[in-house]
């Protein structure tokens, strides 16, 4: 079964230049740079650990619980022929397939995004091809989430080249 995820790389957004790597590297990647090698981990309880280990300063512990969850599933979730959707600069919207069953360090796409998965970059497009709804769905503040069900069936449906509207 292929699983859909939204990558936010909030960085993206305002950095050309990070886009263009994103682009030319076929790389998508999340932060964390503190914690070496993701691949050590295989629960949220695991991550909760290492994180209060690396990050002794953060007091809250929900922040922590919701971190350990979203480095889980970039770990541990996220899977080879998965559909990576990467919201870019200036509306468009990266979809691609994951390349790769586990994460690696490499920081050559950004220092605050080191841990990376290799994407096959199929297709851009701008956010007003997707209905309001499906947008919605894919507005989390999480660095990685499940888009809708909705969001999910446009982007099958572009990809196959067939209008939404």
């Amino acid at each position: 079964m292929v699983n859909y995820w939204v990558l936010h790389m909030m960085k993206l957004r305002h950095n050309l230049e990070m886009a263009q790597r994103v682009n030319n590297k076929g790389l998508a990647g999340v932060g964390w740079s503190d914690i070496k090698d993701l691949n050590k981990y295989k629960t949220p309880e695991e991550f909760q650990h290492v994180l209060k280990e690396v990050r002794p300063d953060e007091t809250r512990p929900m922040r922590i619980a919701i971190q350990s969850v979203v480095l889980n599933r970039w770990t541990n979730e996220v899977k080879k022929d998965d559909t990576a959707i990467v919201p870019m600069i200036n509306d468009t919207i990266k979809i691609g397939v994951f390349l790769e069953d586990k994460p690696f360090r490499d920081s050559s796409l950004h220092p605050d995004y080191s841990h990376v998965r290799k994407v096959e970059w199929l297709k851009d497009v701008k956010r007003s091809e997707f209905t309001q709804n499906a947008l919605d769905s894919i507005g989390s503040a999480l660095t990685l989430s499940r888009p809708s069900e909705d969001f999910s069936k446009q982007v099958d449906m572009l990809l196959k080249e067939k209008k939404l509207h």
